[in-house]
């Protein structure tokens, strides 16, 4: 009887990939996205690493390139209220945190903050939803307080590259210094495009007196292929 109403169930409610959004039915996970995540070869890792050029950030880890199922699923949890699909891709992070910070331990997990306008406009922020998950599986405690967004900034993917770190001067602010004091941190964001973001707040969380800021996030657009990210 129970598998009668799960298939009823699944006639009415048809499964979809978590992935890509395609109806799968009773097929199981869908074939298209299975172990298709566009994940960096180590050229592209070394690359993320140059590209940031902060002092403040010890160093740099994402799990895939900016494009196809990685892309897809960032615009649905992004902008389309996929909220849901949060989980599944902190859990790739904290897979990928495991692979590239091999015996680090982490004192503190932060995500970078959005602004207000930003947080009524979706109702919620990506990079927090996403370090809730990241924590919980590598057991380290997330601080999403501590790191502030100040101001109001134009969108990222609004400006040229050469504008964005000037479009944040001023725009983060740490709360509780005392709460970052002397510890390692692990940074937080969804996209990294330019790295400006990170760079930013990776120099206030320095400033405040952190030992260590390394960064984590789950797509990378390289220089060479500019996408939308904040």
């Amino acid at each position: 009887m129970h598998r009668i109403y799960w298939m009823v169930g699944n006639l009415l409610f048809p499964q979809r990939c978590p992935w890509c959004g395609r109806v799968i039915g009773f097929s199981g996970p869908c074939e298209r996205c299975v172990e298709v995540l566009p994940h960096l070869t180590e050229e592209e890792s070394a690359l993320l690493s140059r590209q940031a050029g902060c002092r403040a950030i010890d160093s740099l880890a994402a799990c895939c390139r900016y494009e196809g199922v990685a892309k897809r699923v960032m615009q649905r949890l992004k902008f389309q209220g996929m909220r849901s699909l949060a989980p599944l891709v902190a859990n790739e992070m904290a897979q990928c945190a495991k692979a590239q910070f091999p015996g680090v331990r982490f004192d503190v997990i932060v995500p970078v903050p959005t602004s207000r306008k930003s947080l009524a406009r979706r109702g919620y922020n990506v990079p927090a939803l996403l370090a809730k998950t990241v924590g919980a599986i590598l057991a380290i405690p997330v601080e999403n307080d501590i790191l502030v967004k100040e101001c109001e900034t134009r969108y990222q993917h609004d400006l040229p590259r050469e504008g964005r770190a000037a479009n944040l001067l001023g725009a983060f602010r740490v709360k509780r210094p005392e709460r970052v004091a002397g510890k390692r941190v692990l940074l937080i964001d969804d996209i990294v495009t330019t790295g400006a973001t990170l760079a930013e707040c990776a120099k206030m969380l320095e400033l405040a007196g952190a030992e260590a800021v390394d960064t984590l996030c789950f797509a990378y657009t390289v220089k060479e292929k500019a996408g939308a990210a904040d």
